[in-house]
């Protein structure tokens, strides 16, 4: 009884000390959360740049790369308001106007994270189309990645002088606490649908929640009865619908990875991933969506740590398994008693995610073969953009996808 006594004695104050550190976790700032996140992020890119990107690079060796530049746009544009409008010195206006050449319209804005934030996008765009020949298994020659890699050796020269003029990493660690920004060419994926913007009175989860469910899967439902309505998606508009769905998905999944505290714990001492997959299979609702066979869109490890990496691993391992059994007899489990579990709702989400990945794989080799006079490749490419397309549109109707995002968001914090 004695060393029962003294074994809870000295228990005690670690418990206290446990969920003190979570009731602190809690009420961070939307500025705390910033600054433990962009500052990194963009170091992690930029470090990664001269090793990766290199004047001998192929079209595979650079997936690690262009994750880690989506990763860093990504937090900006969710911590887009906590970043400051800043006013340069007389000094500094040489470096911006001989910028201008390149990027005028940002030289005049004098608004470091707009440049940040182009800089990222730009190397995510050129990088990725550079990595497409690898990733879309197009059949390409030393000319066709001998182009492209100039684009992004280019590219890289351009960003590694604004980060030495700007010191980008410094800003991405610096939110300016209390104040909320607003700059010009915000994206559109994250804050400001139908008006939401972060709030002063809400804790930084609680704003992220709201961002999530206001912003994110609002914009979300509201074009999923559009986009399942495409008959063809290689071409535009029609294509431009279907890209604007994917990345919403791919958005939302990533800050979902970025902060998986926002979504509910099925059960104490269980994270999500492994209540779920204990059995390395997927979910019912998950099982039923239709995938490709390449399973290749997972986005690689995180700057946060290893929550977001063994959370990828075994999504990676509950997902992919699944590529070969595209919904054989067309059935798909719900849950049951329509009760709502948003910690499944998740990997419905990346299974949609890795299908419509591996369908635009397919639409970049139609516009590869076409742009090449390869009529034939062309055409046996877009007869795959269209069974796959069918096939998922299907699943998503019979997991009744828009009822799932629904469940997600009631979950969120307010």
């Amino acid at each position: 009884m004695m060393q029962a006594r003294m074994t809870t004695s000295r228990v005690w104050p670690w418990l206290c000390v446990f969920f003190l550190a979570q009731t602190l976790a809690l009420q961070e700032s939307y500025w705390d959360l910033a600054e433990q996140t962009c500052g990194p992020a963009v170091y992690k890119a930029i470090q990664l740049l001269p090793t990766i990107l290199t004047k001998d690079s192929g079209p595979g060796d650079v997936k690690q790369l262009r994750f880690a530049l989506l990763e860093a746009r990504e937090l900006l544009d969710i911590f887009s308001f906590a970043f400051s409008l800043p006013t340069r010195t007389s000094d500094d206006m040489g470096a911006w106007e001989a910028d201008a050449s390149n990027q005028p319209e940002l030289a005049r804005a004098k608004d470091i994270w707009l440049k940040l934030r182009h800089d990222l996008d730009e190397g995510y765009e050129v990088i990725g189309d550079f990595q497409d020949l690898a990733h879309s298994l197009v059949e390409y020659n030393a000319t066709d990645a001998a182009q492209k890699l100039a684009v992004c050796l280019e590219w890289q020269s351009r960003f590694l002088a604004n980060d030495q003029a700007w010191n980008y990493v410094q800003y991405a660690a610096s939110p300016s606490h209390g104040t909320l920004y607003r700059h010009t060419h915000m994206s559109k994926l994250f804050w400001g649908y139908k008006h939401h913007l972060p709030q002063y009175n809400k804790t930084g989860l609680q704003n992220l929640g709201v961002m999530v469910r206001d912003c994110q899967l609002a914009q979300l439902n509201d074009n999923y009865t559009r986009l399942l309505s495409l008959e063809t998606i290689w071409e535009e508009p029609e294509h431009g619908q279907f890209h604007l769905f994917r990345k919403l998905i791919r958005s939302v999944i990533g800050v979902l990875q970025f902060f998986p505290q926002l979504v509910p714990q099925p059960q104490q001492g269980l994270t999500p991933s492994s209540h779920r997959h204990a059995d390395d299979s997927p979910p019912p609702a998950a099982a039923a969506l239709p995938l490709g066979s390449s399973g290749s869109s997972s986005r690689g490890a995180s700057v946060l740590g290893q929550a977001r990496s063994a959370h990828q691993r075994k999504l990676a391992a509950a997902v992919q398994p699944q590529a070969q059994t595209v919904a054989a007899n067309g059935q798909a489990a719900r849950q049951g008693d329509n009760e709502c579990r948003p910690w499944e709702v998740y990997d419905v989400l990346a299974k949609v995610k890795l299908g419509l990945g591996d369908i635009n794989d397919k639409i970049y080799a139609w516009d590869f073969y076409l742009t090449h006079g390869n009529q034939t490749a062309a055409e046996e490419a877009k007869q795959c953009v269209q069974a796959q397309w069918k096939q998922l549109r299907r699943g998503m109707r019979e997991c009744q996808f828009d009822r799932q995002v629904m469940c997600l968001a009631g979950a969120l914090p307010r």
